[in-house]
């Protein structure tokens, strides 16, 4: 009887220590690291390093997800099936997170169709992004992919050029204009995507940026005067209520403003 007695005790213990063990895995979450366009499935809940990018199945990094490389990419998602259920990431991501040498470029369509939605790493610490319905992207992309450090950082105009970004801390598509140029009503130029829809600046060491509100350079005035020394950046227009409305534009070097 002891020795039965002693035989349940360590059947109980040993139990007692693999479910100690495993109490941080949930097997219901599962996640596939992706290089390329090979996916393997790996389990229990996973957060990307510096070098990867995980998108996810919900807002707030929840159910699924599926990761990439700093430097990787799938280009049709439609092929790609979230763990051994029928259905596919298409039209499937909800969150992303980057890691500091990553970004997230977010396709409408497979091969690189559609709009793309642009996010990039901050090259310090790992970016997360709980809800791109912030982005009007929830749900909406079919292909990802990732460039690496250095290449995932937002560009910088040169001295005598002004970068015009869709939305703050330089992410999204962008647009350029030089010295001596003007557009008078951006939805009937090259850049109408562009109309109300800039959140971040970066002005050139010898730029002078004026722009309005209203086409035909009417509505409110804003001018921004760089310093002749330094590139200057903007990441935010809506603390002072210009962000997404702009229309029209006149980039002068910065000793000439108002010509």
């Amino acid at each position: 009887m002891k020795r039965y007695l002693f035989g349940v005790s360590v059947a109980i213990l040993a139990a007692a220590i693999i479910v100690a063990l495993s109490g941080n895995v949930n097997p219901g979450i599962s996640n596939s690291i992706a290089t390329g366009n090979a996916s393997t499935a790996i389990a229990d809940t996973f957060f990307p390093n510096d070098n990867q990018v995980c998108f996810y199945e919900h807002e707030n990094f929840g159910g699924k997800q599926i990761c990439i490389s700093s430097s990787g990419e799938i280009t049709d998602l439609t092929r790609h099936y979230i763990d051994s259920t029928n259905s596919t990431w298409d039209n499937k991501i909800s969150s992303v997170i980057i890691g500091k040498n990553g970004s997230a470029f977010l396709y409408e369509h497979p091969n690189g169709g559609g709009y793309c939605l642009v996010l990039r790493g901050n090259g310090a610490s790992q970016r997360r992004i709980p809800k791109l319905s912030t982005f009007q992207f929830n749900d909406k992309a079919s292909h990802i992919k990732s460039y690496a450090y250095p290449d995932n950082y937002p560009p910088d105009p040169g001295d005598n050029e002004v970068f015009f970004f869709e939305h703050k801390d330089y992410d999204g598509n962008y647009m350029t204009m030089q010295i001596s140029e003007t557009w008078g009503d951006l939805s009937k130029s090259p850049y109408a995507f562009f109309n109300d829809k800039i959140s971040s600046i970066k002005l050139g060491a010898n730029t002078c940026l004026t722009a309005w509100n209203d086409a035909n350079f009417k509505g409110k005035r804003s001018q921004y005067r760089a310093s002749g020394s330094a590139l200057w950046r903007i990441p935010d227009l809506a603390p002072t209520g210009v962000g997404d409305k702009w229309s029209s534009f006149k980039v002068r070097h910065r000793d000439s403003c108002d010509q």
